[in-house]
Parts: C-alpha cells; structure tokens; sequence
C-alpha cells in the first residue's frame, strides 16, 4: 500500500474533490486543504534528534511549538472541479500553477520585442539620415547657387577641379580675369595653368603641391597673361576636399583681379624710395651745415634729433635724444640758462614754437655742460 499511488487511483475514479490532511498528499489527486508541513515537522523533529544525539538534555519548557498547519491546494484540481481562486482562504497556497504564454514564451517574446526595436530604430536611423542628406544637399546647392551669383557680383572668379576627372570648371568674370569672352570655362588643369605668367608657374604649382598635402587652405598671388599679352595681377585662394579614405577629390577656390592694387603698392614702392632717397640727400645736406640743425618727431618735443654740428653742441652720441622734455633718463646733462636763470623744458624756443604754433627767433641762451664749461647760443625755432 503507497498512499500516493492509491490516492492517485482514487481521484482518477471520484466524481467529487478529494481533500487531505498533509502537505505531501498535495499533488497526488487532492484538491488540498488545512494541511501539516511535513517538510517543516520532519525537519524540526530532525534538529530535536541531532540535539538528543549530541547528548543534549531537553525539558518541556525547550520543546519548540508544534509546526502549525497552513492552507495548501493544487491548481490543477482546481480547474479539474471549476474551483475559483478567488474562493481560497487568503495566504493559501497554490502549488503546480501551470505556466502561461508569457511564463513559457517570455525570453522568445523579450528577444523579439528587442529584435523589432532594434529594427524600427534602424529604420528611424536610415529615414533621419536620408532626410539630413537631403537637407544637406539642398543647403548645398543653395551655397553653390550664392556662391556664384557672389563671384559674378564681385567680378571674381569661382573654380572646381575635379580631380578624378582631372575636370577644371570656372566661372564668373573671366573677361576681366583671363581675358577669356565668356562666364564660363571648362577644361583640364593644365589650360588654367597656360594662362599664368611664366615666371609664376613654379609658384603657383608648389603653393597647390603644399596645400594638398599639408590639407591646408591655399593662397597665392601671380600673373596672368590674356591671349593679347596683358598681364594682370590674381589673388587665389582654394581648399581640398578628401574622401573617405583621405585621398583628395575635389577642390574648390575663388579668384579675385588684384591688379589695381598692386599698381598702387608698385607706385607707394617707388614713391617710398625716392622719399627714402630724399632723406639721404636732406641728412646729407644737414651733416654739411656748421650750424647746429634740431628736429623735432612729435608735437610735445620729447624726442629730438639732429645734424652732426647739433650733436656735437649738445656733447651727445649721434642718433641719440637730447630733447630736454624727453624722460629723464633720456634728457641730455647739460643746462640751459638764460639770464643767469635755468630754463624750464616747456618754455624753450623748440617747445613754445610747438605750442604756440608761432617762430621764435633770436632768443639767447646760455648751454652749461657738465664741466662747467659754457657756451653761448642763439636759438631760433619754427613750426612745421
């Protein structure tokens, strides 16, 4: 006699619920019920065992309470007799509870869910990115279109040189620029480079060398010879576009007609040369002349210079200051009296003519050097 296997047999031929009163008959054919723990009694009469074992002397006051019972019922009987849950006396619990869809499934249905969202994310990701590169190449073409109504508004020159292609596109002002009758041009590298003087050639090609290797911006400024033999000045600047694999593809430059310009800095040259020339005529002149010659370089006279004859008087080195209004520990060591009276900086013939805008002539002044040895002078000072 098993009690499992009999109760098994009994439950398979009952017409009604079965119930029992310990916890192991649950899940033999019984629907349950207020069951002993069999489990917890075996297992606290297994502890008072080890305790006499170990030689433990045990009263009634050590005895533990008795395992209470607790409700205990099998879910599939409860389905078998159409038994509500809702009915069962709270805290009861329920064994061999069969697993729904979402206990069984829940990793397949976790692992699909997150295989969709990667998908949806990915196909978001591929709409966004389309929907910027059109962007971009909207942004592009209107940059492209602003670009060159700029270069055609400013008599420039705009360029692309497609370097696969080995395509050289400019367009813009190319009368003004190479003398060329038309607003677009479109060839090979090497007709551009025909058209830059020969002597500028070697420059142009090594700034375009060193821009694209050292990915740089390129800048220049050359000749350019029309079909006719005029020559005029161009300022170009340019970048390179890299691809993927840092290999250039393309560049892009802008041309500007400079030639004005450099007529002008060509004449300041010239106009800077003979002025420089002038000055060496006019110091020359001045180191001739045995009468001390002063100059002063700004309006407050704190900085003063003059001829060999001046710096000779004032006992100085030549090219240094010797204005009596400079700091000082640039002021020069003599003194100036006049009358027997020292003469303050701002009232000197030098100073007041600045001042006053007004010359002073003939004003006589006593020159005390450091020795004590005096020379007597006559001072005249005009304004410029």
């Amino acid at each position: 006699y098993v009690p499992g296997r009999a109760l098994r047999r009994m439950a398979a031929a009952s017409s009604a619920p079965m119930y029992g009163s310990y916890s192991i008959l649950v899940g033999d054919g019984i629907v349950g019920g207020y069951v002993l723990p069999i489990t917890d009694f075996t297992r606290q009469a297994g502890g008072l065992v080890d305790k006499l074992l170990d030689g433990e002397k045990l009263t009634q006051a050590e005895m533990p309470p008795a395992v209470p019972s607790q409700y205990l019922v099998d879910w599939r009987q409860l389905q078998r007799w159409h038994l509500s849950e809702a009915r069962l006396p709270p805290g009861t619990i329920v064994l061999y509870r069969e697993a729904g869809p979402w206990q069984r499934y829940k990793r397949y249905i976790i692992g699909g869910c997150f295989v969709i969202l990667v998908e949806t994310l990915l196909i978001l990701g591929l709409l966004w990115q389309r929907a910027r590169r059109r962007k971009v190449e909207t942004n592009l073409a209107i940059s492209e279109e602003r670009f060159r109504l700029a270069v055609e508004a400013s008599k420039s020159v705009g360029w692309e040189w497609d370097l696969k292609t080995e395509r050289d596109s400019s367009f813009g002002d190319l009368q003004t620029m190479f003398g060329i009758p038309s607003d677009t041009f479109v060839g090979r590298a090497e007709d551009f480079h025909r058209y830059v003087h020969p002597e500028d050639r070697k420059l142009v090609a090594n700034a375009v060398a060193d821009a694209r290797q050292s990915r740089k911006p390129y800048a220049a400024e050359f000749r350019v010879v029309w079909p006719d033999g005029t020559v005029r000045w161009v300022a170009a600047k340019g970048k390179f576009y890299y691809g993927t694999k840092g290999d250039p593809e393309r560049m892009l430059g802008m041309a500007v007609d400079i030639t004005e310009r450099k007529w002008a800095e060509e004449a300041l040259q010239k106009s800077e040369a003979r002025e420089r020339t002038r000055s060496k005529e006019l110091e020359t002149i001045l180191d001739a002349v045995p009468v001390p010659v002063r100059i002063a370089h700004d309006p407050a006279c704190r900085r003063m210079t003059g001829n060999r004859a001046a710096y000779e008087q004032a006992r100085v080195p030549a090219g240094s200051n010797f204005s009596k209004s400079a700091p000082p520990d640039e002021q020069p060591r003599y003194r100036l009296m006049e009358d027997g009276v020292a003469v303050a900086a701002d009232t000197l013939p030098m100073q007041q003519a600045a001042a006053t805008g007004k010359p002073v002539y003939g004003r006589a002044l006593t020159v005390v050097y450091e020795d004590g040895t005096k020379r007597e002078t006559v001072e005249n000072a005009v304004p410029l």
